[in-house]
Parts: C-alpha cells; sequence; structure tokens
C-alpha cells in the first residue's frame, strides 16, 4: 500500500498541500505534526488535528527539541512580534536548519513503516513555497530537488519528495486552496495566537498575519480566518 506523510504544522501551507495529498496521491494520507518546542506548538497541533480530520486523513505528533537547546532566543521560541529582516536580509525568524529537521522526522517515519511491512510505497510532502524560498534558503526548489534526491539515494523506503507550492506566493497557495476547497478556516499563521469555540484566533498584528491577510485579499479569496485586531 502507498502512504504519504504530510509535513502539518497547522499552517495555511499545510491546510492546502494536506488537501493536495489526498486528492492527488492514492491510498493512506498521514498528517505528520513535528513538536520541535516551538512556544504555540499546543495550538498549532490543535489546527494540525483539525485539518487531519477535515481532509480525511490519520494524524500523528513526534517530538524534536534540540534546535530549541541550539536556539533557545529564537522568536519561534520566546514569543514576541518577529522583525520582517534579519542579518544580511536573512529573516528574523530563521530557525537554522528547521525543515531538514522536519523532513528527517518524516524520512524516519517512512522508514519504520518500511520496517514494519505496512507499506511498499511512500512519499511526503511538505510545504515549501517561493515566497518563503526569498527569505529562507531551505525553502528554495533548489532545496527540495536535492533533497529529493538525497531521500531516494540514503533511505531503503526511498521516498518521494513532492513540494506542490514550490512555484507559488502566498496569493497563490490561497487560490489553489480555494481550488481544493481545503480547509484553510482551520490553520494558523500567527506568531502569538489563541484558541477559543475549537478554532484559532490570530493577533492581526504580526509578520505572519500580515502576510495571510495580504494572501486572501490579493487571491480574492475571502478571507476565513478569526482575527483579534
Amino acid at each position: 500500500m502507498a502512504t504519504a506523510i504530510v509535513l502539518c504544522g497547522g499552517g495555511l501551507d499545510s491546510s492546502v498541500i494536506s488537501k493536495w495529498a489526498v486528492e492527488e496521491l492514492s491510498g493512506r494520507v498521514i498528517c505528520l505534526f513535528v513538536d520541535y518546542g516551538q512556544r504555540n506548538a499546543p495550538i498549532e497541533r490543535r489546527a494540525a488535528e483539525k485539518i487531519a480530520d477535515a481532509v480525511g486523513a490519520e494524524f500523528r505528533a513526534l517530538g524534536t527539541f534540540w534546535l530549541r537547546r541550539l536556539c533557545p532566543d529564537n522568536p519561534l521560541f520566546v514569543g514576541g512580534l518577529p522583525r520582517e529582516a534579519g542579518p544580511e536580509d536573512l529573516s528574523a525568524n530563521w530557525l537554522p536548519a528547521r525543515n531538514w529537521n522536519l523532513l528527517g522526522v518524516a524520512a524516519a517515519l517512512c522508514d519504520q513503516l518500511y520496517l514494519e511491512g505496512e507499506d511498499d510505497e511512500f512519499h511526503i510532502v511538505w510545504g515549501i513555497n517561493a515566497e518563503e524560498a526569498e527569505r529562507f534558503p531551505d525553502n528554495a526548489k533548489e532545496f527540495a530537488e536535492a533533497a529529493a534526491e538525497a531521500l531516494k539515494a540514503g533511505l531503503p523506503s526511498e521516498p518521494e519528495l513532492h513540494s506542490p507550492l514550490a512555484d507559488l506566493d502566498k496569493p497563490g497557495i490561497v487560490k489553489l486552496g480555494d481550488e481544493l476547497d481545503a480547509p484553510m478556516e482551520h490553520s494558523v499563521s500567527c506568531y502569538n495566537p489563541e484558541w477559543e469555540d475549537g478554532r484559532p484566533v490570530h493577533c492581526g498584528e504580526c509578520e505572519s498575519c500580515y502576510h495571510r491577510r495580504r494572501a486572501f485579499r490579493e487571491a480574492g479569496v475571502k478571507d476565513p480566518t478569526r482575527y483579534a485586531r
């Protein structure tokens, strides 16, 4: 049986790629949430579970915390309102090797399922995209292509890596989500979110909220997000 592991962090991109995986890949779909110690992990996990349920996928959660120990002062761990730009135009929200780390967890799950003899074909789906590639090197299409080769060469499960958003900016992602009827209303993008009445509430003021609002506006798609401001 074929199995697709979707790296589902509960965000807007995650909601779209989760629905894409269900629509485009046959077999079993697992939405995998990785807790790496991020401050908003409890709310992000709830959002990821909601997304998995909405698209009809399984849900799994795994933890890996070396990034928090290595980078304890990163905005993703300590909170606040992160700046747009960091040293040499690298985003101040850059977390070293974050996507390598997440991809490694998904790859380990593929190999474990392979060793258990449950499946014979594996896929990994992640949400790297063109807009974030401008600020985060591990979102670049070139990085995805190299990672895809490495996964095939270094793992007995030989998973195929899919990057369905690699050529899209945020408005393009929203348009695709609208076409797929992805559960974008359950996703959370905010750096300072809350959870009320079974849904995430965005602060409306942080960098990520700004990009989310702009994406829906420029895509011409009604924004289902709840904002505090």
